[in-house]
């Protein structure tokens, strides 16, 4: 699991890692997760997910809220470092 967002790369956007912990698509298979439920669905953009993440996101508000937040913080990040 990442333990702090310093350790955050960008190997962990894409297919091959769990967005939120980092498992390998290997080692646990990885489910397409929707950022915005609801109505936002059709236009939310999507990560990657282990069973066990994706499971706690359709289970807890809170970590619906922080892998949102977290999408959002590397999303940025990214954008930033594409800038330069």
């Amino acid at each position: 699991m990442i333990s702090s967002f310093d350790e955050i790369t960008y190997e962990y956007f894409g297919e091959d890692y769990c967005f939120y912990c980092g498992t390998s698509k290997e080692l646990n298979g990885l489910q397409e997760h929707h950022i915005f439920p609801g109505s936002f669905r059709k236009k939310s953009p999507t990560v990657w997910l282990c069973y066990k993440c994706h499971k706690r996101v359709h289970k807890s508000s809170k970590f619906l809220k922080l892998i949102q937040q977290l999408y959002e913080r590397r999303s940025q990040e990214r954008s930033s470092s594409n800038s330069k």
